[in-house]
């Protein structure tokens, strides 16, 4: 994997940390890093990260902002979120780059 910032491998991939990623198929994607696996990024997807971290968000965007970052704490919200289509599992095999 080919870090845009020049930092090795998966060393610049931080919870919290925000940026693109280009697949090995050459489609790219957002994401918002929750956890590394020693095989696979645990991640928002750009989805998740419009609807859960927007800034600016309305009174009503934030309460349901609120209640998906509360159901992440959940036994079953991380399957849940994902069901959503607000978190991916991705394999760092097949990530190409992230910038």
């Amino acid at each position: 994997m080919k870090i845009k910032n020049g930092t090795p491998g998966v060393l610049a991939l931080k919870p919290g940390q925000a940026g693109v990623m280009e697949r090995m198929d050459g489609t790219t994607a957002n994401y918002g890093v929750i956890r590394l696996e020693p095989d696979a990024l645990v991640h928002y997807t750009g989805q998740g990260l419009r609807v859960m971290w927007k800034p600016d968000m309305s009174a009503e965007e934030k309460v349901e902002a609120d209640r998906l970052k509360a159901m992440l704490k959940e036994q079953d919200g991380e399957q849940r979120l994902m069901a959503m289509g607000h978190i991916e599992v991705t394999a760092l095999s097949r990530i190409r780059s992230i910038w």
